[in-house]
């Protein structure tokens, strides 16, 4: 099993915003990607058109007159536009994720992976343990549980859930801790048709900390192979100290990315 560190906040709160439909215009496209593709960092890029003189302009990057384009060396969201050169108005957009993992990217959307999140920014109250309060950690309520940070948290995790919907990230699964603040920013991926359950394997002090990060990587191996992904909200930081450390050091909205290979 192979894994990957993909700093999804970053790329995501730079990258995702609705976007209208792209539409067809009498004019070429040229040989730009398909809408919402994934581009590698500082890489050129044949955009020119089919025997067309169109306009284009990029929001970042180098773009040529002729279609030549250099992707930024910086993740995050671009735009590309392509503009009829007989009227301004007619124009064709399109949105690219620039990353430095555009092969993995362009992996996932054929499935088989497990994407292990961190919980997005929470940094509002604190964890009340050792309370009598039964099953505290469940609570919404900043008094015995810390929860998402306003606004920030919640921003967070609703960007992040946007760009797998505009990346088009197949997703079948999604579990969560059950922390309010996992579930909560569980539910704000908004994965259409995918419930949120919760697990306690990935439950953070209440039930078996000693050995929450080896069933978490049981839970990960477990995950069936097909033409989707799982998606998990979890905790960083265990009771011990894993080796290799890439879940204990997630920051708030990364995720570690496991390629799942048959044989377990």
């Amino acid at each position: 099993m192979k894994y990957f560190i993909v700093t999804f906040f970053i790329l995501a709160i730079i990258s995702c915003n609705q976007k209208d439909s792209v539409q067809d215009y009498p004019f070429s496209a040229g040989n730009m990607p398909a809408d919402s593709s994934a581009l590698q960092v500082n890489t050129t890029y044949d955009f020119s058109s089919l025997g067309s003189s169109q306009i284009w302009r990029a929001s970042r990057g180098n773009m040529g007159v002729s279609g030549s384009f250099t992707a930024p060396i910086t993740a995050g969201k671009l735009t590309v536009t392509a503009i009829s050169p007989s009227d301004s108005n007619v124009k064709i957009t399109r949105t690219y994720f620039v990353s430095t993992q555009k092969n993995l990217f362009d992996s996932m959307l054929s499935g088989g992976y497990v994407l292990a999140f961190r919980h997005a920014a929470a940094s509002d109250g604190s964890d009340v343990f050792g309370t009598t309060a039964s099953q505290w950690w469940l609570s919404c309520s900043n008094t015995v549980a810390r929860q998402l940070t306003t606004p920030t948290g919640f921003v967070q995790a609703a960007e992040l859930g946007l760009c797998m919907r505009i990346f088009k990230l197949p997703v079948n699964r999604l579990i969560s801790s059950e922390y309010c603040r996992c579930k909560t920013t569980a539910q704000l991926f908004a994965q259409p048709n995918v419930a949120v359950t919760t697990n306690q394997d990935i439950t953070y002090y209440a039930y078996d900390e000693p050995n929450r990060y080896p069933k978490q990587m049981a839970l990960i191996n477990a995950s069936p192979i097909n033409n989707s992904n799982t998606v998990m909200v979890g905790h960083a930081g265990f009771a011990g100290t894993p080796t290799p450390t890439f879940l204990g050091n997630l920051n708030w909205g990364d995720a570690a990315v496991f390629k799942l290979n048959a044989g377990g």
